[in-house]
């Protein structure tokens, strides 16, 4: 007999019960309300056993497995936790529904990483130039500096 602890409960309106009540066949009973009311079920239990082999995707990120009666967490192994290098690139966060980070081949304008040029990138090169601060994916023209002319040769890539 599985024993479950929550609140008191109401089993008649003049009693309350003790907090601990038994679950019996499936129903929850309350083991301490009198005898009038003893027999009286207050609702269903709830089960947290599983069948073996069944599969819970409520989180496609941390599914689980029963087994042996018993859930376990499936282990989902992307390359980004495992350490595993994005050599000539960089981990994008994964989209919603996805769980693993993707590794993108970066290029030179891509300020932000998310692997499209666009208007974005421009304004980030503006943004450190006037900040006076370097970045070598936005120094398209590879001349240690960061002006005008990296922002022409970005807008030039865009609209190619």
């Amino acid at each position: 007999m599985a024993q479950l602890v929550i609140d008191a409960v109401d089993c008649d309106p003049n009693l309350i019960c003790a907090e601990v009540i038994s679950c019996i066949d499936g129903m929850l009973y309350p083991t301490a309300c009198g005898a009038d009311n003893c027999d009286t079920s207050i609702g269903e239990c709830e089960s947290s056993e599983c069948v073996d082999g069944e599969f819970d995707n409520t989180n496609p990120c941390q599914p689980s497995e029963c087994i042996g009666g018993e859930w376990y967490d499936i282990i989902i192994d992307c390359a980004e936790q495992m350490g595993v290098p994005c050599e000539g690139g960089v981990y994008i966060s994964p989209e919603e529904g996805e769980c693993c980070s993707t590794c993108v081949p970066y290029e030179y304008g891509d300020i932000n990483q998310d692997g499209v040029l666009n208007v974005i990138d421009v304004v980030q090169i503006v943004s450190l130039i006037l900040s006076a601060e370097y970045n070598e994916l936005a120094d398209l023209n590879e001349d240690g500096l960061l002006n005008v002319i990296d922002v022409v040769a970005l807008v030039n890539q865009i609209i190619s």
